[in-house]
Order: C-alpha cells, then structure tokens, then sequence
C-alpha cells in the first residue's frame, strides 16, 4: 500500500511551523491565546507523520506533545499514539480513526466513558490540530443542578501554524 503522508506533507515537511494556540477547560470557558510552534516529519519509510508541537497554557506556561500518526490500514483505519506534557501524560494515549482528504480524524475514549477527539489538518504550508473533549450523557446527568452542561465534544485547543518561524 503507498503511504499518504508525502504528498500531505510537502509543502510542510521539516520546516519550522509557528503560529498561535487557543486553549479552553471547560466548554463555557472563553478560549486563551498564545504563542505555539511545531514540525511535521514522515519517518519509516514514509508509513509514520509524526507532528511535534508546543503551546502555551495560561497559567501552566509552555508545554509540549507528540502525535504519531501510521499509514492507513486496508481498511482504512488510522490508529495514532499521542502525548501530551499537559493533556495526556505520563503514559500515551493510542487514538483510531480515518484520513479523510489533507485531514487525519483520531478518537479515543479514557475514564472509561469520556471521550478524546484529535483533527490534523496538513494544508498547503498550514498546519491545525484541534483536540476536543467529549463529555457523556452521564456525567452531565450526574452535575450539579443548575449546571450549564451538555453531553458530546467541544474544542478545547485550537492551533493554528504556518511555514516559518513562530511568531
């Protein structure tokens, strides 16, 4: 099977990627900006991307993660493995889902009915990840009354990079 990831990749490749990140707790929460940066290689013989990324959270500061990301399967099937020095550490998370046009659609479940959705989106010299939290039917019935809260995903990181040096 040939791989996707160089055509994907060309304009993005082992450059420096910089651009802004936008981070949000909770799904009421305004979103907070800042300064993030980032690399996207093709590794084993052009079956791996592994994007690299940092970004800035507002009171934490600097943080950075790692996704690794195979080739599809034959059928299809994407399956990743993802760390993250502020969202997902210390062990990784391994995420599945499906390439679908310049974007790779990954998901995972963790506290084991919560949800993880992961989007890398390769453009032409741009590069996005927006990563979501997935919140259950339960756990909005177990909240609090009065509690403005509803079940399924919502953003909560956004970035956002271009070709160059961040900015």
């Amino acid at each position: 099977m040939t791989t996707p990831w160089p055509d994907l990749t060309v304009s993005t490749s082992s450059q420096a990627l910089g651009g802004d990140g936008s981070f949000r707790m909770m799904p009421t929460d305004a979103f907070a900006a800042g300064p993030a940066s980032g690399r996207v290689e093709v590794h084993a013989g052009g079956h791996a991307l592994l994007a690299t990324y940092t970004w800035t959270h507002p009171q934490d500061g600097p943080q950075e993660g790692v996704l690794l990301v195979g080739s599809p399967e034959e059928d299809g099937t994407v399956r990743a493995t993802w760390l993250d020095g502020w969202h997902q550490q210390p062990g990784p998370m391994h995420l599945s889902g499906s390439l679908e046009g310049d974007t790779v659609r990954l998901g995972a479940t963790y506290a084991d009915t919560w949800g993880w959705q992961v989007d890398l989106t390769l453009g032409r010299g741009t590069v996005r990840m927006v990563m979501r939290n997935v919140v259950p039917e339960e756990a909005v019935a177990q909240a609090p009354e009065g509690t403005n809260a509803s079940a399924g995903p919502y953003d909560v990181m956004d970035l956002r990079l271009t070709c160059g040096p961040p900015g």
